[in-house]
């Protein structure tokens, strides 16, 4: 007998047709369209969450560098903003404000008295198509303009709703700011607030 007829039947068991791969490997094209489906959708919202948190440092920095165009590119133009609480913490009043420019006016005026650094920490996103609600706790030092002698620091709440908008953008749409605890001199603010109202006048 030649040495080749001795190969000749692990050859012929080697050989796999194609039902004894699909027997094997039962995943067919469907499911992996499937498959990719699921994680472009996921893909999709961990965007969408980056997208989201995104907004809320873009918000806390625009205050520390009194940047009103950056603060006006993280708000809708219907957007509220109720600050009522905090405010109140700290002294100050502040009332129930419609519209992004003209919060982003008048913060941009308050943060350019003031040196201040604003902490974003736990952000909570949620998800629900074109709309989002985020919570999150924000820690915000605040010193007179060049003088480190007094200082108020606050631990605040963000309770924010967000849109995203025909450009794809997400922007908030409701700001609502509650005061966990204040600590130091109401008059850092006042001051500053008492200020403004005298210049308007």
């Amino acid at each position: 007998m030649p040495k080749w007829a001795l190969l000749e039947p692990i050859k012929a068991s080697s050989v796999m047709k194609a039902n004894d791969l699909k027997r094997l490997n039962p995943i067919g094209r469907q499911d992996l369209d499937k498959g990719n489906k699921a994680m472009d959708i996921e893909s999709k919202h961990l965007k969408d969450r980056l997208d989201i948190v995104d907004v809320l440092y873009r918000f806390a920095r625009s205050i520390d560098t009194a940047d009103e165009a950056m603060m006006r590119s993280t708000l809708t133009d219907d957007c509220t903003l109720i600050f009522t609480e905090a405010a109140q913490a700290a002294g100050a009043a502040a009332p129930r404000i419609e519209g992004g420019e003209a919060f982003a006016k008048g913060v941009a005026a308050l943060s350019a008295e003031l040196d201040t650094t604003h902490q974003i920490t736990n952000p909570l996103v949620t998800l629900a198509g074109d709309r989002a609600t985020v919570n999150a706790l924000v820690e915000a030092q605040h010193f007179p303009k060049g003088d480190r002698s007094r200082h108020i620091l606050q631990k605040n709440r963000y309770d924010l709703t967000l849109a995203r908008e025909h450009d794809g953008i997400w922007r908030i749409q409701r700001f609502v700011l509650d005061n966990a605890w204040t600590d130091g001199d109401v008059g850092v603010i006042t001051d500053v607030v008492e200020q403004l109202a005298a210049q308007a006048a």
